[in-house]
């Protein structure tokens, strides 16, 4: 330290000696590394001294806006060090200096207590980090910052071509009480499906014991027909297929003394609008308790209650009871596997409505990236069986099945989001011809990585 301070007071006075000739100034390069590493070093009085001289000749280096930077920060001027860092952000010209800039920018934030921005600035430091390491060094600041920011926001959108944008049954012959129709506008339109989510949270002050927060989320749907739409039902539009969701939720989790697991509860209310109209208002309660079985492995039970009240046809308004139960582990190379079971018993007067149905679904994400890509597979398979006869004199039975794959493609990361291919494949088997249907779809979307 004392040789740190001796070469800083070296320095100053040889940038203050503005008559003294070229061969008596210090080298600017020599004073920019001495003036971040005493600022690295708790030194910030110095740092800000040589930092200041310097910007008098040099007032758009981004290593010396940085320096400057970490120094007020150091000496709890958090605005000051927030501008020098932006300043330092906007004039760097090459990759490093922005990861530099951009992360001294996000460590002013922070200690002002600007968690938000802080988190934005940190996605701006990854996206131009040099290396794995330093990404894996942003990526623990922002849980940091994260941790203690009691807001939270989410942000997800998926773009998805399929062959069957409408949901039209595999057969346009219809049968109904043992009678044959054909409807020729029953045949499948491929067109593109777009989604957009977003989720803003506000966790409330935590104890020992528990944390909670309460939830505000939107989810739109969107369907773009193919030309093909035209010729099969001209009276469609892109506009009958589109779906909206408002959600208020209120969560928490709680740990009590001398228990391993954990118990989680979640309440929320939610609004439906399908092709602009407003079709039903839902109230959603759920409760979990998740044990660890083992150092890798864990196991939750959870029960579902759901009621919703239908507003365009109240007779079709329901409750519905789920039991879940799901498994997780973690193999040794870092693979995960997991198994989720569900039954479930809805109650409706409507027979279109009620019925019970069991699913099995499961998922293998491995930990290792093949050629670059982050894999991973999910399978499910339902049954549903309604409880009263409708469209003949059998009860309707569907078997469902659903197989995908998604590619996660970090190399192509942009300020923390990675884009995500999925294809899918499902198919309903029903024994009823008009919901007996089949459709593919590759998607790509847009997640966060953190």
């Amino acid at each position: 330290m004392r040789l740190l301070r001796f070469l800083a007071f070296a320095i100053l006075a040889s940038l203050f000696c503005h008559s003294a000739a070229a061969k008596t100034e210090v080298d600017v390069p020599t004073a920019k590394r001495l003036a971040l590493l005493l600022a690295e070093n708790r030194q910030p009085r110095a740092a800000r001294l040589i930092a200041i001289e310097l910007l008098k000749r040099y007032p758009d280096d981004p290593e010396i806006l940085t320096a400057l930077s970490i120094a007020e920060r150091g000496l709890g001027n958090f605005e000051a060090a927030t501008r020098a860092g932006r300043q330092g952000y906007k004039a760097a010209q090459t990759g490093m200096k922005k990861f530099v800039a951009a992360r001294a920018t996000a460590q002013a934030l922070a200690s002002a207590g600007r968690h938000t921005l802080a988190q934005l600035w940190l996605r701006r430091a990854a996206h131009h980090a040099p290396n794995q390491q330093a990404k894996s060094s942003i990526r623990r600041d922002y849980s940091y910052v994260r941790s203690r920011n009691p807001w939270n926001f989410a942000f997800s959108g998926s773009v998805a071509p399929t062959d069957n944008a409408n949901d039209a049954p595999t057969s346009n012959e219809i049968i109904i009480g043992g009678l044959f129709f054909s409807d020729p506008t029953a045949l499948p339109i491929p067109g593109t499906q777009l989604t957009f989510s977003a989720q803003a949270s506000y966790r409330l002050p935590a104890t020992e014991h528990h944390h909670s927060q309460f939830s505000l989320s939107y989810y739109a749907r969107r369907v773009s027909l193919g030309r093909e739409a035209k010729t099969i039902d001209p009276t469609l539009r892109n506009h009958d297929f589109s779906a909206d969701r408002v959600s208020l939720g209120w969560s928490a989790r709680f740990r009590f003394g001398g228990i391993t697991g954990i118990l989680d509860t979640n309440a929320r209310l939610f609004s439906d609008w399908n092709a602009g109209q407003h079709s039903q208002i839902g109230q959603l309660l759920t409760a979990g308790y998740t044990l660890p079985i083992s150092k890798d492995q864990t196991v939750r039970f959870g029960a579902e209650l759901e009621n919703l009240n239908r507003i365009d046809r109240p007779i079709r308004s329901s409750l519905t009871k789920r039991l879940q139960l799901n498994w997780m582990k973690s193999l040794r190379n870092r693979d995960r596997v997991g198994l989720s079971i569900t039954l479930s018993d809805t109650d409706s007067q409507s027979f279109a409505v009620a019925h019970k149905s069991a699913k099995v679904s499961a998922q293998y994400n491995f930990g290792k990236p093949l050629l670059a890509l982050r894999l991973g597979a999910i399978a499910e398979a339902s049954t549903v069986v309604f409880d009263t006869p409708l469209y003949s004199s059998e009860r309707r039975r569907d078997q469902f099945v659903s197989v995908g794959l998604t590619a996660t493609i970090p190399d192509l990361s942009f300020f923390g989001f990675e884009p995500v291919i999925e294809l899918r494949h499902e198919r309903n088997i029903s024994n009823v011809s008009r919901f007996d249907t089949r459709s593919t779809a590759i998607g790509l979307s847009i997640k966060s990585s953190y």
